[in-house]
């Protein structure tokens, strides 16, 4: 028995440390707005249909990291960054995220973002709507909400219903 309390409980401390260290991640004082929603809408549940019907293990989805924990769940792509728990370099990915959906943001910056996480498809709902709320408490003077396809000419409008839109990204010379 000691010898298995010597085995399992390094490992346990080091899982709980890592977790409090991530925790801030998860912006616990607007808890409400960031932990995943308990239901998705019929529209979003219709997007996620949609990514399960015309993506591939090689696409990569940029969206809130809310949807981005039910994306994988449905379709066979992969998000930018999901649960911070599952995301390698959660906080470089979220931060890339917020810097994309930043209604304060420039179109070049929008491009520069996918470019550089490689996304092929932008997921656009209530829940990324709520991120960029968020970010808009932090630089006010911006609008609350911009869409993410305004001033960036590479996103194509793949799929539309009710307040969800995916976008895909049309590469360059690609």
């Amino acid at each position: 028995m000691a010898l298995f309390l010597v085995l399992t409980v390094p490992s346990n401390l080091y899982y709980v440390a890592d977790g409090l260290a991530h925790a801030h991640l998860n912006l616990a004082g607007t808890a409400v707005m960031f932990y995943p929603p308990a239901y998705l809408t019929d529209d979003e549940l219709a997007g996620l249909r949609w990514l399960d019907e015309h993506t591939s293990a090689r696409d990569v989805v940029m969206a809130s990291t809310q949807m981005g924990n039910y994306i994988p769940t449905a379709a066979p792509c992969h998000v930018v960054a999901g649960h911070w728990d599952e995301t390698v370099h959660p906080g470089k990915y979220l931060a890339l995220v917020n810097r994309f959906f930043a209604p304060f943001g420039i179109p070049e910056t929008r491009l520069a973002t996918l470019t550089e996480t490689g996304a092929d498809l932008v997921f656009y709902s209530s829940q990324e709507r709520n991120l960029q709320r968020l970010l808009h408490s932090l630089e006010p003077t911006s609008p609350e909400t911009v869409d993410p396809a305004q001033g960036v000419p590479e996103l194509r409008e793949v799929f539309r219903q009710g307040e969800v839109v995916i976008y895909a990204v049309q590469r360059r010379g690609g």
